[in-house]
């Protein structure tokens, strides 16, 4: 690690006081923020955090706790792990059929070769089936007549199931 040249404006990081956050100053990085701990792997972050419980560097800001995330920021951000999660799920059924996403599977709908067709048929199919269910899942959410699943397993348990890949 660099040399720390300088330390400055301690703040609790940590309602315990485990952790300060401090902007320090290394030779040759430069002015960063860093959080020292008093059982830091680095014996620099140890050292940081010593002088700066000493005073060194100025008095030690209180901890102020970030503010809960607001009921339609947990929707959100719940909302958009769901909807990774169910495109996994399709992406992961057509790399089983040999394809490499559920667009590359897709692109084969208009195939001259039936067997493709009928795949990309029945994974078209399912996708639709799949994201008009989670719109509506949501959308009820939404409008509080149906409750947010707890997990993305519950979420991905109330879409349709996965189809049975046509024989040729």
């Amino acid at each position: 690690m660099s040399k720390i040249i300088s330390a400055k404006n301690p703040v609790y990081a940590s309602a315990d006081g485990t952790l300060i956050d401090l902007i320090v100053t290394f030779d040759g990085i430069g002015e960063v923020p860093f959080t020292a701990s008093g059982s830091d792997m680095e014996a620099h972050g140890r050292s940081l955090f010593v002088r700066a419980s000493a005073g060194e560097f100025g008095s030690i800001g209180i901890f102020v706790a970030p503010p809960e995330p607001s009921p339609a920021t947990i929707l959100a951000q719940t909302t958009q792990k769901y909807e990774v999660a169910a495109q996994t799920m399709l992406d992961e059924l057509a790399q089983s059929w040999g394809y490499d996403s559920l667009l590359s599977a897709a692109s084969y709908f208009v195939s001259s070769v039936p067997r493709f067709k009928d795949e990309a048929t029945a994974l078209v199919s399912w996708r639709d089936a799949v994201w008009v269910t989670s719109n509506t899942i949501m959308q009820a959410v939404v409008a509080n007549t149906q409750p947010l699943p707890a997990t993305v397993a519950a979420f991905l348990a109330l879409l349709p199931p996965i189809p049975t890949r046509p024989v040729a």
